[in-house]
């Protein structure tokens, strides 16, 4: 043991030397323990931060990063951004439901909420993914063609993870095949109390239509997004 001075706070400590084949593997670090786990613990909030940054960027357009809170627009929904925030703190409830409907007319700033919510959780060490109605379309239309790799791997994705964005669900030109992908969407999510936030221009009964499509097909998604979602309207 040795008195040392901290070259980061300039305070006296007792050095303790790790000998490895006599030589002394501590000799050239001048820094206390207080000191070193202060240095620790910002390394680690740096080291965070860069990832949330990293995961926000991958999983929102950046369109909706660049949503000015402020911005009067905003402001005018601003009591469905807290009911909205409401929902996510419920996150432990079991009475919460799964999945959260933001629905009006365009312009309501229901997309720009709901990246919002994936920014808050983000930041507490969450996973989110973005998925936009006519990518979900693309993809239930090519998952057993040419493009099936990458349509399967996005299905899977937005099924699978642990907190979806589903966009403008409300505008889907639903057939067999894509209310068929839609249905066992929700089932995997709303049986895995997985949670989803959806937003839509239109009333649920509103939605979901298509040609050949019976009304059995599609009353079964309208019932299960009814069923397990909170609904906001704006």
């Amino acid at each position: 043991m040795s008195d040392r001075t901290c070259k980061t706070c300039s305070k006296q400590y007792s050095h303790e030397p790790m000998f490895i084949d006599g030589l002394d593997m501590l000799d050239h670090i001048f820094v206390c323990e207080s000191c070193s786990e202060s240095s620790r613990k910002a390394y680690e909030q740096a080291e965070w931060k860069a990832t949330a940054k990293l995961r926000w960027e991958e999983a929102i357009p950046v369109e909706y990063r660049n949503t000015d809170i402020t911005h009067p627009d905003y402001q005018k929904s601003i009591e469905s951004h807290e009911a909205a925030l409401t929902w996510l703190r419920q996150a432990d409830a079991a009475t919460r439901r799964p999945f959260l409907g933001l629905v009006g007319a365009s312009g309501g700033c229901k997309s720009r909420i709901a990246s919002r919510i994936a920014r808050k959780g983000i930041w507490a060490g969450e996973f989110y993914q973005w998925c936009e109605s006519y990518k979900f379309q693309w993809a239930c239309q090519n998952q057993f063609g040419d493009d099936g790799k990458e349509a399967s791997r996005l299905l899977r994705t937005w099924r699978e993870t642990a907190n979806l964005i589903f966009d403008d669900l409300g505008s889907l030109k639903s057939s067999e095949v894509v209310s068929d992908t839609l249905y066992a969407l929700l089932e995997h999510r709303s049986a895995n109390s997985l949670p989803m936030i959806w937003t839509s221009n239109e009333q649920p009964e509103e939605m979901l239509a298509g040609k050949n499509l019976t009304e059995k097909e599609r009353a079964r998604n309208i019932s299960r997004l009814k069923g397990y979602s909170d609904i906001i309207e704006l």
